[in-house]
C-alpha cells in the first residue's frame, strides 16, 4: 500500500514519510512488530500507541477520499 502511486498522490510528501518510517520494512515496521506478537502490550508505551492514533484519525479520512474517487474511476469496469 505505501508503495501505491495513488496513496502518493493523494497524501502529502511529508505523511508519505511518516508512514514508511513506521510501517515499512526499513522503517520501524511497527504493525508487524505489534500484530505478530513481537512485542509485548507492556513494551508499546503510550506515547507510541498515542501516535498510531493520531495517525490513523489523520490519515483514514484521507485514504477514504481517494477510495473514494477510485470507485468513481472505475465503476463502469465489469469483472
Amino acid at each position: 500500500l505505501l508503495a501505491s502511486s495513488l496513496l502518493a498522490s493523494t497524501l502529502s510528501p511529508s505523511v508519505m514519510t511518516v508512514l514508511r518510517v513506521l510501517f515499512s520494512v526499513d522503517g520501524i515496521n511497527i504493525r508487524n512488530l505489534v500484530w505478530h506478537g513481537f512485542l509485548a502490550p507492556c513494551e508499546l508505551s503510550k506515547g507510541w500507541a498515542r501516535l498510531l492514533v493520531f495517525v490513523a484519525v489523520g490519515v483514514c479520512p484521507l485514504v477514504s477520499k481517494c477510495k473514494n474517487n477510485v470507485s468513481r474511476e472505475y465503476k463502469d469496469i465489469k469483472m
